[in-house]
């Protein structure tokens, strides 16, 4: 990560020039801006206090901040060519530190497949535009072994040198799993060895290709996890059985909340549904959680305030460091732990106090944390064998093309008025749900067909007239043309089998 930030800084310097130096001045002075427009607010304790002036300044600042992006984005290419000697001189020495760095691990006793999970996961990060930051070792962490070629899963109770699992041992769920992360002077392997719960055989055609074994520590206390990438054959494309029209969304009906419906050529259709007790169970987690929110927000002012009229000892300055900015409530919990190694002259009330918070907090957050982990297990569990059906009983899945993003960002989202609170829609994921739908179709040969969202809903799939109504207050619509009622959800995926069953018969009359 050093490695990369030096690089980071360096090319920063190569491409600065004075458009981009006035970028970053626009950038600071608009954060300026909105942080006084905070400040104001607070001050007057409402939203309503007149900041005018402010968005007067911030509106021209982004009046001139857009076409000198633009600008950017539009010589990109140009200024780098000025540039390559300098940029090419750069990445020849970052490759050479990788290099070095490379070995250097190795000497250290960092097994090899560790070192590339690493470089893989900053080459990710690069990829996704973010800024690399150093965090503080909190006895978590990944090791990770990478198995060249792969091997079958026949293999992994055979005495594999990089993994192997102890066979079931009737009446008992765990079993244990072995990892190699390095080895000893004579070539021998040297192994970590993790008891696991074994939920589901691994396929039996699967290659594995990697093994990790991840440590997370939650309330306290160490989680281990065991994860396997496997590649499977791809399967042969179905060219016999009927199609499946899935419409996705996210309503809150009397039952539970409808995550879709779906529709078969034969007539057949219903819907695939979080019941209640999840629901009420993802509450209740929501109400755990304010409840640890707001204590930290009534203990973490009063220990603020103890220690502002302190000479700290320097170790003490860089652990309680911006404490009044401080959101994580775990980040508070850890720091009163390191606390009670560190104790100050006179601190025994606000300490006494400090660690009964700590202690029902870590009650509270056990509690919320394994009820969330079960509700989401049973969630990923309900879709997973959702799809397999779907897989199993049809050649074709027919779905809306459309960026579920743009649907949780829009203002005026059904699920918004449906379900008030966003742990509804965080709970039925619908995103997680296609993917996994999209996944298991592709691995058991079903062809997927995207069709255009447009009017899916809004278009009366008896009389095809489109409307305008509010979709939002009930599921069911009368149509203002020909007067009959029905489930919006089941007239959208009446509407998508209709379309793909049309461009289906056009594609075959045209081949024929």
């Amino acid at each position: 990560m050093a490695i990369e930030r030096a690089r980071v800084a360096r090319y920063r310097v190569i491409m600065d020039d004075e458009q981009q130096r006035r970028i970053q001045e626009l950038k600071l002075h608009m954060g300026s801006l909105q942080e006084e427009m905070r400040a104001r607010r607070k001050a007057a304790r409402k939203r309503g206090v007149d900041v005018s002036d402010l968005q007067a300044a911030l509106a021209a600042a982004k009046a001139e901040f857009g076409p000198l992006i633009e600008q950017r984005k539009a010589s990109s290419a140009a200024r780098h060519d000025e540039r390559r000697a300098a940029l090419s001189a750069l990445q020849e020495k970052y490759y050479s530190r990788i290099k070095r760095a490379r070995q250097a691990a190795s000497r250290m006793g960092l097994f090899w497949g560790t070192y590339n999970d690493i470089v893989q996961r900053v080459d990710a990060g690069k990829k996704h535009g973010g800024e690399l930051h150093f965090r503080k070792f909190r006895g978590e962490g990944t090791l990770t072994a990478q198995i060249m070629g792969g091997m079958s899963v026949d293999r992994v109770n055979g005495g594999h040198q990089f993994f192997q699992l102890d066979p079931p041992t009737e009446g008992q769920k765990w079993r244990h799993a072995r990892m190699r992360i390095g080895s000893n002077a004579d070539r021998s392997p040297v192994w970590v060895e993790v008891p696991i719960v074994y939920h589901r055989d691994l396929p039996d055609d699967a290659n594995i290709r990697s093994v990790s074994v991840s440590r997370r520590v939650v309330c306290g206390k160490p989680q281990w996890q065991v994860n396997d990438t496997v590649n499977v054959p791809c399967a042969q494309p179905k060219t016999t059985g009927s199609a499946v029209a899935i419409d996705l969304g996210w309503r809150l009906l009397p039952e539970g909340v409808r995550v879709a419906y779906w529709l078969n050529e034969s007539g057949h259709h219903g819907e695939l549904l979080i019941p209640c007790r999840d629901i009420a169970a993802a509450a209740r987690v929501a109400e755990l959680r304010a409840v640890c929110d707001r204590t930290r927000d009534e203990t973490l002012p009063a220990i603020a305030s103890w220690l502002a009229g302190r000479e700290l000892p320097d170790e003490w300055n860089v652990e309680s460091s911006h404490l009044t900015q401080w959101r994580s409530t775990d980040k508070l919990a850890a720091l009163i732990r390191w606390w009670s190694d560190h104790r100050l002259d006179g601190d025994d009330e606000i300490y006494s106090q400090a660690r009964k918070w700590r202690t029902k907090y870590l009650h509270l957050s056990n509690w919320w944390r394994n009820l969330q982990t079960k509700i989401t297990g049973r969630m990923r569990e309900r879709f997973r064998l959702f799809a397999l059906h779907i897989a199993k009983e049809y050649a074709v899945l027919v779905i809306e093309d459309f960026d579920l993003r743009e649907v949780i960002q829009a203002p005026k989202s059904e699920s918004d008025k449906l379900a008030p609170r966003n742990h509804y829609r965080q709970l039925v994921s619908p995103g997680l749900f296609r993917s996994i739908l999209v996944q298991t179709c592709n691995r058991e040969g079903v062809a997927v067909a995207r069709i255009d969202a447009s009017y899916t809903t809004r278009e009366c799939h008896i009389c095809h007239y489109k409307g305008e109504w509010d979709a939002l207050p009930s599921v069911m619509h009368r149509c203002a043309q020909c007067g009959n009622l029905f489930d919006q959800d089941h007239n959208a995926a009446v509407n998508l089998l209709r379309v793909w069953l049309n461009s289906a018969r056009a594609i075959k009359e045209a081949s024929a």
